[in-house]
C-alpha cells in the first residue's frame, strides 16, 4: 500500500469533482480501466488531475451515458488498482444511492461522510440516506434475491457504517441558518459518530475552482477538523455514535 491520497468521482450523472481543480487531462476512470500499461503510481497519474493541495482526483467520464453503465465490478477493479498505491481512497458518489457501483464502494468503505446544507430539506435528505444505509438488505448480485443468515433472517451489510458515519453540515449562506442547528446536531449525534459544521465561505459559494489560499481562516480550520475526525476512526472498530462517545 502506498502513502498518497486520491479522490475518485463515482457519480453516475457526469460528476463535476474534477471541475473544482485545474485539469491537466480529460482522462477519466474509464480511461484508467482501459489502460493496459498501469504498472505503478506514475501510470495512474497519467489519468488524474491534481489540486493545489496535491490531492489527486480521478474524474468520472464526461459522457453521462458512459458513466451510467459504470458497474460494481468496474469500481472493484479500480479499487484494486488504487489500493496498491494510495493509503486513502475518497469516493464521491453523488446524490444517487441506487447505482450499481455504490454497492462496491460501500463494501470497501471504512467511513461514510454524509454532506448536507444547513436547511430542512437537506437534513431530511441526509436522514433518508442514513435510513437507506441502515435498512438495505444484502442482495445476491447474480439472483437479485435477498441473502439471509443461517436462521433465515435478512443480512444488513451497511448498518455498521451508519454509527461510524460523519455528517457534514455546510452553511451555504451568511448569517443565521434556516435550520435549528442545536436540534440538528443533537438528532444526528444520536445516529452517527460525529457532526462537523463548515462555515459559510464566499469562495466556496462561487461553485467553481477551489483555491485553498482563498478560503477564510475559519473555513480552513473547519476542514482540518473534519479531516482529523475522519482519520481518527481509521483502523478502529465502528459502532459508537457521537452521543455515546461523549458519555465515555
Amino acid at each position: 500500500m502506498g502513502d498518497g491520497v486520491i479522490a475518485v468521482d463515482v457519480n453516475p450523472d457526469c460528476g463535476n469533482l474534477a471541475d473544482r481543480i485545474t485539469r491537466r487531462t480529460d482522462s477519466s476512470i474509464r480511461d484508467l480501466l482501459a489502460d493496459t500499461q498501469v504498472l505503478g503510481r506514475r501510470d495512474i497519474c497519467r489519468h488524474t488531475n491534481e489540486s493545489p493541495a496535491r490531492l489527486e482526483v480521478l474524474a468520472s467520464p464526461l459522457d453521462p451515458a458512459v458513466s451510467e453503465s459504470f458497474s460494481a465490478a468496474d469500481y472493484g477493479r479500480v479499487y484494486q488498482i488504487l489500493r496498491e498505491h494510495y493509503a486513502v481512497i475518497l469516493s464521491d458518489n453523488g446524490t444517487g444511492v441506487k447505482h450499481d457501483a455504490l454497492n462496491a464502494v460501500l463494501a470497501s468503505a471504512s467511513t461514510v461522510v454524509v454532506p448536507m446544507a444547513a436547511k430542512v430539506d437537506s437534513a431530511d435528505a441526509a436522514t433518508k440516506t442514513l435510513d437507506w444505509l441502515y435498512n438495505s438488505p444484502l442482495i445476491d448480485p447474480d439472483t437479485g434475491e435477498r441473502v439471509t443468515d443461517h436462521s433465515g433472517r435478512d443480512i444488513f451489510p451497511y448498518r455498521h457504517l451508519v454509527s461510524a458515519a460523519v455528517v457534514v453540515v455546510s452553511h451555504q449562506r451568511p448569517g443565521r441558518p434556516e435550520i435549528d442547528m442545536a436540534s440538528c446536531r443533537e438528532y444526528f449525534a444520536n445516529r452517527v459518530r460525529a457532526v462537523v459544521e463548515i462555515p459559510f465561505d464566499p469562495h466556496l459559494s462561487e461553485g467553481a475552482l477551489v483555491d485553498p489560499a482563498r478560503l477564510a481562516k475559519k473555513t480552513r480550520e473547519a476542514w482540518r477538523v473534519l479531516a482529523g475526525v475522519i482519520a481518527d476512526d481509521f483502523g478502529r472498530p465502528s459502532g459508537r455514535t457521537a452521543a455515546q462517545a461523549r458519555q465515555r
